[in-house]
């Protein structure tokens, strides 16, 4: 059972975490909205936006969205060419701000489900494989102390980028 000071803590602090004025679910910080979010909030609202109309359309592909921070413009990561529908309807809902469709190679299920496989058959050596930071291949985080890296080979259908401690240590080609 919790005590009374505990129990007043977890009530505070579920006071300073209640949706800011507007009701939105992004404002559940504690303290309120920073000037980063506030700035942010038309480039999530287009990413939601066209995250809900791709799926009441059922129109695959859609892979991932990135906000780029100092500007705010939003990168939408998309398997195979966006349907024209989409690409409309997307514009048609940034109001003012920068949007970019990026065609990727791989769907995010296709990544995901190869960076499982790599880690699986590659473990010790493979410490962790993850999609990279622009969908074309996965990232691969290499143990050193339990690899040679002259030797170190992934096989892979996609680009594989080795990494340790955040540093790139190779490229294979997928294939």
């Amino acid at each position: 059972m919790a005590s009374a000071s505990q129990a007043t803590l977890v009530d505070e602090v579920a006071s300073a975490a209640k949706a800011g004025p507007s009701g939105d679910k992004r404002e559940l910080v504690l303290g309120g909205k920073d000037a980063r979010m506030t700035a942010q909030e038309p480039a999530l609202d287009l990413i939601e936006a066209v995250q809900g109309f791709a799926q009441s359309r059922k129109l695959s592909g859609y892979v991932q969205a990135r906000i780029e921070p100092e500007t705010n413009a939003v990168t939408i990561y998309w398997h195979r060419e966006p349907p024209a529908e989409i690409r409309q309807y997307a514009e048609s809902e940034r109001g003012g701000v920068a949007l970019h469709f990026s065609v990727v190679p791989y769907s995010y299920d296709e990544l995901v489900k190869e960076a499982r496989r790599i880690v699986s058959e590659n473990s010790p050596k493979v410490v962790s494989a993850s999609p990279n930071a622009d969908f074309t291949g996965i990232t691969v985080g290499v143990d050193t102390s339990k690899v040679d890296l002259q030797s170190m080979s992934v096989s892979s259908t996609v680009p594989v980028q080795l990494t340790h401690g955040g540093e790139v240590l190779g490229i294979i080609p997928g294939g």
